[in-house]
């Protein structure tokens, strides 16, 4: 934007870190305002918080929560008018161990992209969206390039009730954007790909159970290795691996103890 249309407005340092990183990200500049503070001219919307709200004397207004990114831009881009909240999105899921995601607009956008910490984010990311806009149609369009984990994500959408097509992810990384999870995010949700409806299945191999011990000892800087059964469950979706990592280092603190001989009478 050549002239800031956002003002920032909150005493707050957490919120007003996440806001400020949120929107230099997106290369949107802003101003930096105080409760008290007279609005420039200019200012098309104010971000503030919920205990702020009242303090600010401004039609168009942004209540931000922290930890909700995606929600806050989303409600921007709403206020601004650059996206109707009733519109279809396409968000492309680059399926691994940290998911690249990117949300387009009917008209091809890229309304924002990015790169999750964990596979379970993707559910996250997912109800949120929906939380912010109840009203428009959602479709998460799935990469195919990690067998394992594009498997896990489809099933967790669908157990959400989202619409879901797997997308042929070769060919996702244009030239010299490797290992760049959002890129293929953005390319993957360009693509058509095939409507899934009923949940897949997959065959966990021995493989798959050594490659999850080892995120679980990366996770947990070398410390623990979770046991074969507890990677069993985390590949079958029904643990995470962050509570995998726990139980572990819960059985390594309390190990169980052996049962003591009886010592016999003479």
């Amino acid at each position: 934007m050549p002239k800031a249309e956002i003002a920032v407005l909150t005493e707050d340092p957490v919120l007003y870190a996440e806001l400020a990183h949120m929107l230099k990200e997106q290369g949107v500049d802003f101003v930096t305002l105080f409760p008290g503070e007279k609005i420039p001219r200019g200012i098309r919307v104010v971000l503030t918080s919920r205990a702020e709200e009242g303090s600010v004397e401004f039609p168009a207004k942004v209540i931000a929560r922290k930890g909700r990114r995606i929600e806050t831009w989303t409600l921007l881009q709403t206020v601004l008018g650059m996206i109707s909240p009733k519109e279809h999105f396409r968000i492309g899921i680059d399926p691994g161990p940290r998911p690249g995601f990117a949300i387009m607009t009917p008209t091809g956008q890229c309304m924002t992209s990015g790169v999750l910490n964990r596979p379970e984010a993707v559910a996250s990311l997912a109800r949120e969206l929906r939380e912010t806009l109840p009203e428009a149609v959602l479709r998460f369009c799935v990469g195919s390039g990690d067998r394992l984990q594009h498997v896990r994500v489809v099933n967790e959408l669908l157990q959400l009730r989202f619409e879901v097509e797997i997308v042929d992810e070769r060919g996702s990384t244009p030239h010299g954007q490797r290992n760049n999870d959002a890129v293929s995010a953005r390319w993957i949700a360009s693509q058509s790909g095939r409507l899934v409806t009923h949940p897949l299945s997959y065959p966990i191999t021995p493989g798959d159970v050594r490659e999850v011990q080892r995120r679980s000892r990366e996770l947990s800087g070398g410390r623990y290795t979770i046991p074969r059964d507890l990677a069993s469950q985390v590949l079958a979706g029904e643990i995470s691996l962050d509570s995998a990592v726990r139980r572990a280092g819960l059985l390594h603190s309390n190990p169980p103890r052996l049962p003591q001989k009886k010592k016999e009478l003479a």
